[in-house]
């Protein structure tokens, strides 16, 4: 290659044009070009994590039984069809409302009492079955037993906190920060949580002072307003724990998956 005094390269001439010399750092003659299938980086990232788990150890992780986690996804798509059902109750009822204004009736209160009902029961049973996985998946025993997934609610002032530990506790399991780092870095995946656990503080409090005020016999404006505001946050809830669910089972079941492919791989003890 031709260079000028001051060191920089000239341009040559070849097939009677001119050219210059490839920079350096730039796909050319002698620099290799980037493979077009390269991974992008939260790929890279979920790949160098399993990496380093099959340079190094599982520690205490193990795949849960087949039976386990077959019976968590049941419960989980289970849970997701009846949450829906709830909220599609809700909004029927609400829209109901709007065009009977004068209907005195209480059937679709009876409607949504008893799909909110047969929905909690779902609910609870997965969170139950979600929280068994987590001593396998986590590989250190939970904070609580089981028992709390579902009692937790029912406890006053642990009933503040401990419903949303235990499902972040569940998360974890799922997220497997050792076997997923990406998974850290996905807003997605941990924004729903948040959304429900506030929702359902949230419209607690609302229900609460809805329920002190006098229903009139004309509906006034504050009566309107909590009554639309306690809806609304009922459906945020909803939706939020529908995302919640589905989220958790898949990051539980793909955690299993890859822990089952680690521990098939791992080589045999010695001796």
């Amino acid at each position: 290659m031709e260079r000028a005094g001051d060191g920089e390269p000239r341009l040559r001439r070849g097939r009677g044009r001119l050219r210059a010399p490839p920079h350096r750092g730039r796909p050319g003659r002698g620099h290799p070009r980037p493979h077009p299938s390269r991974a992008p980086r939260p790929q890279r990232d979920r790949d160098r994590a399993v990496s380093d788990l099959l340079i190094g150890s599982i520690g205490n992780r193990r795949a849960p039984s087949r039976e386990a986690l077959d019976k968590a996804h049941r419960l989980a798509t289970t849970a997701s069809v009846l949450l829906g059902v709830y909220l599609a109750a809700l909004l029927g009822s609400v829209a109901w409302y709007a065009l009977n204004p004068f209907y005195v009736g209480r059937t679709p209160d009876i409607v949504i009492g008893v799909a909110f009902v047969v929905a909690a029961i779902a609910f609870a049973s997965w969170k139950v079955a979600a929280y068994r996985l987590v001593p396998d998946l986590s590989g250190a025993p939970a904070d609580r037993t089981p028992g709390w997934a579902a009692g937790g609610y029912f406890v006053p002032v642990m009933n503040l906190w401990v419903p949303f530990q235990i499902m972040g506790e569940i998360r974890d399991s799922g997220d497997a920060r050792a076997l997923d780092s990406a998974r850290l870095f996905e807003v997605g995946r941990r924004l729903p949580l948040g959304v429900w656990w506030a929702a359902w503080l949230s419209a607690g409090i609302v229900e609460r002072i809805h329920g002190r005020i006098p229903e009139p016999a004309m509906p006034s404006t504050g009566y309107v307003v909590f009554s639309m505001l306690s809806v609304l946050l009922i459906v945020a809830m909803t939706v939020a724990a529908i995302l919640v669910v589905r989220q958790q089972d898949e990051g539980q079941q793909e955690a299993a998956e890859v822990l089952a492919r680690l521990e098939a791989e791992a080589p045999p003890a010695a001796g």
